[in-house]
C-alpha cells in the first residue's frame, strides 16, 4: 500500500505543479503586424502595425500597469491571470479616427486576451470603439525584457 501511496502522491504534486499560475510581472515589447476588416454596420477599419511596450505588475490573478502604444501618453490597464490566460482592459480614452475620409475623435480602450509562456506571450489585442459594434482585433506577440 505504501508504494501505491507515494506513486500517488508523486503524480498529483507533478499535476499541481503544471496547473500553477505562471508571471506577468515585468516589461513586455508587443508587436503586431497591420489588419483590416469590414464591421458588422458595412464600415470599413484598418489598425497600422504596433510596437509598443505592457509594463504590468502582478498580484495573484490581479493584473495593473500600463500600455505605451502609438499615443503620446500611456493607458491604465487592469486584467486577469488565470493560469497561463490573460485578459487586459486599458481605460476609455479619446483617439483620433477617420470614418468614410471625415476626421474626428473616438471613444475607445484596448482589450488584450492572450497566453504566457515564460518570457513570450501572444494572442489579440482588439480596439473596442464606444457606441460601435465589430471586431477590430489584431494578433501580437510579446517578449518579457530581460
Amino acid at each position: 500500500m505504501r508504494p501505491a501511496l507515494a506513486i500517488a502522491l508523486c503524480v498529483a504534486l507533478s499535476v499541481s505543479a503544471g496547473a500553477q499560475t505562471a508571471s506577468v510581472d515585468g516589461r513586455w515589447t508587443v508587436t503586431t503586424e497591420g489588419a483590416s476588416g469590414t464591421t458588422d454596420d458595412g464600415s470599413n477599419w484598418t489598425l497600422g502595425a504596433i510596437t509598443g511596450a505592457l509594463t504590468l505588475t502582478q498580484d495573484g490573478g490581479e493584473i495593473t500597469g500600463a500600455w505605451k502604444g502609438q499615443m503620446p501618453a500611456a493607458w491604465r490597464v487592469n486584467g486577469q491571470l488565470t493560469e497561463r490566460a490573460f485578459v487586459l482592459q486599458t481605460e476609455w480614452r479619446e483617439i483620433p479616427a477617420t470614418r468614410n475620409g471625415v476626421q474626428s475623435t473616438a471613444r475607445a480602450r484596448w482589450i488584450f486576451r492572450g497566453t504566457v509562456a515564460g518570457d513570450q506571450a501572444t494572442g489579440t489585442m482588439a480596439l473596442e470603439l464606444e457606441n460601435a459594434g465589430g471586431n477590430r482585433s489584431q494578433p501580437f506577440k510579446a517578449t518579457r525584457a530581460q
